[in-house]
C-alpha cells in the first residue's frame, strides 16, 4: 500500500484525483494515507497549508509554478507533498 503510492507519487507529475483512481480508493482515503505517511515519515508536505496566507503571493515565488497541477490560482490552500530520502529508501530509488 506504502510502496505503491510512493512509485505513483515518484514522477510528481500525478494529481491527488488521478493517484486515487490508479489505486482505486476515494481521494479521502488516499488523504487519509498520505497524511499517515507524512507522519511515518515517508512524505513532507510543502505548499500553502495555512488558509490565512494568500495562496497566489506563494504560489508566483513557486519553482513549479509552470508545471503545477494547481495552476489556476484561485483555488486554496494548495498542498504538495515531497518523497523523502526514508521513502525514497523504501522503493529504492
Amino acid at each position: 500500500m506504502i510502496k505503491e503510492t510512493l512509485n505513483l507519487m515518484i514522477s510528481g507529475t500525478l494529481t491527488i484525483n488521478e493517484i486515487a483512481i490508479k489505486l482505486k480508493i476515494s481521494k479521502d482515503e488516499l488523504l487519509t494515507r498520505l497524511a499517515f505517511m507524512e507522519h511515518l515519515g515517508y512524505l513532507r508536505s510543502v505548499g500553502n497549508t495555512n488558509s490565512d496566507h494568500d495562496n497566489k503571493d506563494q504560489c508566483l515565488f513557486c519553482p513549479e509554478i509552470k508545471t503545477c497541477s494547481m495552476n489556476n490560482l484561485e483555488q486554496q490552500p494548495c498542498k504538495m507533498y515531497v518523497i523523502t530520502d526514508k521513502g525514497r529508501r523504501v522503493i529504492g530509488k
